[in-house]
């Protein structure tokens, strides 16, 4: 009896199996489409990329291959992945160089590359954006958005980088010194007075016959005199990194070149 069943599923299986596929190829291509936008709607963006790739693999001569590879790139970005988005960007402007859509979305998924990181690990994707912005045909609709941010881009002057070397020799010589030059007040004066106190205690306990607490204070001095200058030196790779990145999320802004899925009416974006 077992064995009977089990040849009954194997004759079902054997029989509907190849629908799948023959169902798929049959599939019209506005239906792949209009699947791919629902899923998108719905914010199912891994499942909306399947159904535009299904368009192009079984439709590959439609018109609408571009917006499905457009929608595509648009659900990477939206699920968080813009590498995966600039590399379909990519290969879709490798076959129709100057797409002016292609390259607009390939500068926002560059833009979106790496965002949370320093601004150093980026800077070669921000290049990369402008790059792509500069090649959209003026003639397009959102062009002059993308154009007025290459042209911000090159002639905002960049703010003026603090040296880490001279933030680290200033501490150095004065503790403290480092961060004043850095504008940072209050961690200066705090660095100043700690290892002044302590290389003052070390002295006054070796003057009262006390070595070992003199020692100790004066162990403890050299670690925050040794802070003092780490700190001067990393607060000047900050301060430059994040003045780079603020001008850049400035400028982003004045043109509204954000990219975000479902936008309100009077958001910060125009994509």
């Amino acid at each position: 009896m077992g064995l009977g069943f089990m040849h009954r599923w194997w004759l079902l299986l054997c029989l509907f199996f190849p629908l799948g596929p023959v169902w798929a190829e049959t599939k019209g291509d506005k239906e792949w489409f209009d699947y791919g936008q629902y899923l998108y709607g719905q914010k199912e963006y891994f499942r909306a990329i399947s159904s535009f790739k299904s368009l192009e693999y079984w439709h590959p001569q439609s018109a609408w291959v571009k917006p499905a590879r457009l929608m595509t790139a648009k659900s990477y970005l939206a699920g968080g992945e813009p590498e995966a988005a600039a590399q379909t960007l990519e290969d879709w402007l490798a076959l129709h160089p100057k797409d002016p859509d292609g390259l607009i979305y390939l500068g926002l998924a560059r833009l979106n590359t790496l965002e949370s990181a320093p601004y150093g690990l980026r800077e070669q994707e921000v290049e990369r954006a402008v790059e792509a912005f500069g090649q959209v045909d003026p003639s397009h609709p959102q062009a002059k958005y993308v154009l007025d941010f290459v042209s911000d881009w090159k002639q905002t002057p960049k703010p003026e980088p603090k040296s880490p070397g001279l933030a680290g020799g200033l501490s150095a010589l004065v503790p403290g010194a480092g961060s004043f030059y850095l504008g940072r007040y209050r961690e200066g004066t705090y660095a100043f007075l700690l290892t002044t106190l302590f290389a003052l205690g070390a002295r006054e306990s070796y003057n009262q016959g006390n070595p070992e607490l003199g020692s100790l204070l004066a162990g403890v001095g050299l670690c925050f005199y040794g802070g003092n200058v780490y700190l001067a030196v990393n607060s000047a790779y900050k301060q430059n990194d994040q003045a780079q990145s603020d001008r850049l999320m400035a400028l982003r802004r004045k043109q509204g070149l954000f990219f975000i899925p479902h936008p309100v009416e009077g958001g910060p974006s125009r994509f």
